[in-house]
């Protein structure tokens, strides 16, 4: 197994080539909620060389290398394509589109703010398009002037730091630009909303649910407000709890607690179960994305094939979590570009408390108090000790 290309910034593409008994296969997918462009993936083939799909998810097309033998294709989001070579060889177009460039950018830069780029073109290459993170399903339309030079701005919207990349396409060519990466942390929120929780609620739907009885189990389900922010695609949460504790050093800084996350997109038909809670979302609501957290896991999951003893397909994708004990808060960042969503506003959001085991499942609950298990229902009543509901379209 050789890997010829991966995405590093975020879910975009992977590609590696397989060899057995002398048959050579290329698998090429796209992780990413969006389509991107395959550019110049080198697959050791001589020009014009026919490749077939022997596989494929979201895409079904034969390609071709170009002229210097490399693919280039486009791929839909989430697809997948196994590619076996043929022996057919067609004749190709040797003669190369002029390169489409981004003049270079003044490194350590922290952009707060939309930016400019510049760079040249071919004279025949005047509509062009910007690209962030390979996301060719938003792209920022640029027009080159008579000598090919053009200029684009580069939005800066999505709250928190992360880093990009922008390349120039030019459509009718098809010549992509070489990656400039840039790094960009937005501070200040568009929208913010803030929910109280009551005090001493966290005891389950009826009020008499009762805690494992180890002694490090305290308050950590109890929640006592909830804090978001939103700029661009990103939503950052916050919760403040009543206790948050590390005594079992978790990576993600807190313990005694998971919580599991259900947001509720407007225009969008979702799952009214809440798989392995033994519950349902509140009100007219029905849930399209879920998130699990524990101080040693997290991941996001969607409704397909979600039941209520199952969780729905992973994404592979989770919210950066950060923890602070002291003020006794718990923090997700969610990206909705890699969650797929890209607009968060009228959303809501239902946050529920329980705990795991070391293994990772949802504790039991008995009649019975327990060391290790929640008491004062029956094993299928809900596994929920404290919630909260967020309605974005509350915010300011």
């Amino acid at each position: 197994l050789d890997v010829i290309a991966a995405d590093t910034a975020g879910p975009g593409l992977l590609a590696y080539r397989r060899e057995y008994a002398g048959e050579v296969v290329f698998v090429v997918m796209n992780t990413a909620n969006h389509s991107i462009l395959v550019n110049q993936l080198k697959v050791d083939a001589e020009p014009g060389r026919v490749l077939e799909p022997v596989f494929a998810e979201g895409f079904d097309a034969r390609v071709t290398t170009d002229a210097a033998g490399h693919l280039n294709m486009q791929l839909p989001p989430r697809a997948i394509v196994i590619l076996r070579l043929l022996d057919e060889v067609v004749a190709v177009d040797d003669a190369q589109a002029p390169p489409v460039m981004i003049d270079p950018m003044e490194t350590g830069i922290m952009h707060a703010k939309d930016f400019e780029i510049s760079g040249k073109a071919g004279a025949a290459a005047r509509q062009l398009q910007l690209l962030i993170n390979g996301n060719l399903d938003e792209p920022i339309d640029v027009v080159a002037d008579a000598k090919g030079a053009w200029r684009a701005i580069v939005p800066v919207r999505n709250l928190g730091a992360s880093t990009n990349y922008a390349q120039i396409y030019a459509p009718r060519t098809g010549t992509l630009s070489d990656r400039v990466s840039y790094q960009t942390h937005v501070q200040e929120a568009e929208l913010t909303l803030t929910v109280d929780d009551p005090a001493d609620d966290g005891r389950g739907p009826r009020g008499d649910y009762i805690g494992p009885q180890h002694s490090e189990s305290g308050s950590q389900r109890e929640i006592e407000s909830a804090h978001v922010r939103i700029a661009g695609h990103n939503l950052e949460l916050t919760l403040t709890m009543a206790e948050v504790t590390d005594v079992w050093v978790p990576p993600n800084g807190f313990d005694n607690v998971t919580i599991t996350t259900f947001v509720d997109l407007p225009d969008v038909d979702g799952e009214r179960r809440l798989p392995l809670l033994y519950a349902r979302m509140p009100a007219d609501l029905d849930w399209d994305l879920g998130h699990f957290a524990s101080g040693w896991s997290s991941y996001t999951f969607t409704t397909a094939g979600a039941t209520t003893q199952q969780e729905g397909e992973k994404l592979g994708v989770s919210p950066k979590v950060s923890a602070d004990k002291a003020n006794r808060t718990i923090r997700f960042l969610y990206e909705g570009s890699k969650l797929g969503v890209a607009d968060w506003s009228n959303a809501s959001i239902y946050v529920t408390t329980w705990d795991a085991a070391g293994e990772g499942g949802y504790r039991d609950i008995t009649p019975e108090p327990g060391k290790w298990y929640f008491s004062g229902g029956n094993a299928d009543d809900p596994r929920v000790m404290d919630d909260i509901m967020i309605r974005i379209g509350d915010s300011e």
